[in-house]
């Protein structure tokens, strides 16, 4: 499935807008704060509920009015929903009319890869970033991670407190079983799912940026010599001091070397923009594989912001390439319409959408 019709009501500087998109490649262009960034902010927010722009939600409701709205209907199904938010932060979801208090299902019904400017944080940026989108991928592609990743939070949450009340060895060891049981078993799970994300990053990479020596490495959070529980033990008195668990899952990163040099170091900005964008194509291709093996009619949207900025030309042809290949949807955007429909040209044609105040025309295919 992928978005049929997207409407959007007092989202930012879009008052009210509908327009109609296609299951393949639909582009947008429009000056810099036209609306065609709020408007993949809008499409990212109905399958997650979330911004993309900014923590708190009240910055996106438009100026001088109660609540944004979003809904969406799919192709292929009679399935259609919905995701509204007030100022007040009271937030509704809704499948097919029916309230849905569980994101699970939105993100699952709607699955979104975002490709921004700002995605080359994910390379050079910190640590939480890449855990992020590690647990995203895992989410997608290996069922139940969602309640392992959550048990081993809330024992984390209950371990931290007791380390905070200095209350010697006996406060956090009541918490330490339950909490290397799922600490263990998200560390599995994320182990099998990387295994194949290296084998599809490196196919994703030497499509897009053949010649550069590109190596990913997951690295889980404590001493891969010793077992969670051994680790915990060695930290006692360390974290007892300081009030926090110092090793654990919840302290996994994952490692990008090019050449044999940390990339953040070694690449320009558009190319760790293209190494970023590159990641997260991966991790699109394995949620497909996923949908495909589950035999599942949902598909995969990608939402594409600017994607000419700071890319090289050779660079953005291939991940345009890539992006009209993969039998995904795609929204991408550009300031400049030539440039934006001759980088996707070359595999067809596709509707054309220009924005001006919020206010969005098909102008053409």
């Amino acid at each position: 499935m992928s978005l049929k019709r997207l409407a959007v009501h007092h989202f930012r500087n879009i008052t009210e807008a509908g327009i109609e998109l296609v299951p393949g490649v639909n582009l947008i262009y429009g000056q810099n704060g036209s609306g065609k960034t709020s408007l993949l902010e809008a499409a990212y927010f109905l399958g997650t509920a979330r911004s993309f722009r900014t923590p708190r939600l009240s910055p996106i409701v438009e100026h001088g009015q109660a609540t944004v709205t979003v809904q969406g209907e799919l192709h292929d199904t009679p399935v259609s929903m919905g995701v509204s938010r007030s100022r007040d932060g009271k937030r509704t979801c809704r499948i097919n009319g029916e309230d849905v208090p569980e994101l699970s299902r939105l993100t699952r019904l709607l699955p979104t890869v975002l490709m921004g400017p700002e995605t080359s944080d994910l390379v050079a940026g910190p640590p939480e970033g890449r855990r992020r989108f590690l647990n995203w991928g895992v989410f997608h592609v290996e069922r139940g991670f969602e309640v392992v990743w959550r048990n081993y939070a809330r024992c984390l949450r209950q371990r931290n407190q007791g380390l905070k009340q200095r209350g010697g060895p006996s406060t956090i060891t009541v918490w330490d079983r339950e909490l290397c049981q799922w600490g263990n078993e998200a560390d599995h799970r994320r182990g099998i799912y990387f295994k194949r994300y290296q084998s599809v990053l490196s196919e994703v990479c030497g499509l897009v940026m053949p010649g550069f020596a590109i190596e990913c490495s997951y690295e889980r959070g404590w001493s891969i010599e010793r077992d969670l529980s051994e680790q915990l033990e060695m930290d006692s008195s360390r974290d007892l001091t300081r009030g926090l668990t110092h090793h654990g899952p919840h302290r996994a990163d994952l490692k990008v070397t090019v050449n044999g040099q940390h990339a953040a170091t070694e690449c320009s900005r558009g190319e760790l923009k293209t190494l970023a964008w590159c990641m997260l194509m991966a991790q699109g291709r394995l949620q497909q594989e996923r949908q495909i093996k589950e035999r599942q009619s949902a598909s995969l949207i990608y939402l594409v912001d600017d994607l000419m900025s700071e890319l090289d030309g050779v660079f953005s042809r291939r991940i345009a390439g890539l992006l009209t290949d993969n039998s995904s949807q795609v929204i991408a955007t550009g300031i400049e319409p030539g440039q934006l429909q001759a980088l996707f040209s070359p595999q067809g044609s596709f509707p054309v959408f220009h924005v001006k105040h919020g206010v969005f025309e098909r102008v053409g295919e």
